[in-house]
């Protein structure tokens, strides 16, 4: 739509150049017919008098004695030279626009015109939004690729880590699990599997922050659950660690490992025996039943 605006103007600006083209000309053609019709009366052409060369330019003779300019005629026939050079390299007259070519103007629809450029910027538009939407879409699609071959590359470095486990190779399984944490943070699995070697390292408090990294992800995750446990029992957080194997249990009436640490911890209580009955009680018994 902005090129046809553009395209517009510069065919209004091409027709007033001619418009002001043929009225040079025109004004040209009328002081030809002036010269002629002054020349046919007897009067001196004006352009004679227009070719005299201006007074005391430099390389002209001196004033003489009846005060009119007097150039030599070495200086007298350069300037006439000159003039005439002037007047054949004159721009040839332009033929001006036919009137019938500018009723043209009046045969356009400019209702129409503007309809057509608002057309135009509502495709222009679209086009711009639809190729933003593909763009978005591809980046979108990109990202998810992204995500994908990180999760993949993460789970590739727990299974690694989960074989040295298995040769109680604590230091490179260890390496294998944070590896797997970084490519993708959302690893529950590598979490657990890493605060395990914690707690046999004995190092509780780390174990307690993976372990609840691992839940924060999975909160129903059973083994995370197990493994805080034993990190708060390591921590001496008794009530806390019983806490989390109730829930084990909860989660999973069959682990008997939870119940037992359960019950380890917090053994149950064996009621009182009744209070041995007065000696009066003695007494009436022996009257009735005797």
């Amino acid at each position: 739509a902005p090129n046809k605006m553009f395209e517009l103007q510069r065919q209004i600006r091409a027709n007033a150049d001619s418009m002001q083209e043929f009225f040079s000309d025109l004004d040209d053609w009328e002081e030809k017919i002036n010269k002629k019709d002054r020349a046919l009366q007897g009067v001196e052409p004006v352009e004679a008098v227009r070719s005299l060369p201006p007074v005391r330019k430099p390389g002209f003779a001196e004033m003489i004695p009846s005060g009119a300019p007097g150039p030599d005629e070495e200086q007298a026939a350069k300037f006439t030279s000159a003039a005439s050079v002037t007047k054949k390299e004159k721009k040839p007259a332009v033929k001006p626009k036919n009137y019938m070519e500018y009723r043209e103007w009046d045969k356009v629809d400019v209702d129409k015109m503007i309809e057509e450029f608002d057309e135009d910027d509502r495709a222009e538009s679209e086009s711009m939004q639809r190729q933003k939407l593909l763009q978005e879409r591809q980046q979108k699609a990109a990202n998810e690729a992204k995500i994908r071959e990180a999760m993949q590359a993460s789970l590739a470095e727990k299974d690694r880590g989960n074989e040295f486990l298995k040769q109680n190779n604590f230091e490179e399984a260890l390496n294998c699990y944070t590896r797997s944490i970084q490519l993708d943070e959302h690893n529950s699995l590598a979490y657990a599997n890493r605060a395990h070697i914690y707690l046999q390292q004995k190092r509780y408090a780390e174990a307690l922050t993976d372990c609840n990294a691992a839940i924060a992800v999975d909160p129903k995750y059973e083994k995370a659950l197990y493994r805080r446990a034993q990190a708060k029992e390591g921590l001496l957080d008794v009530d806390g660690a019983v806490a989390d194997f109730r829930q084990c249990v909860a989660l999973n009436p069959q682990n008997k490992a939870a119940k037992a640490s359960m019950i380890r911890l917090r053994p149950p209580t064996v009621a009182p025996p009744p209070p041995p009955p007065p000696p009066f009680f003695f007494f009436f018994f022996w009257i009735f039943f005797t």
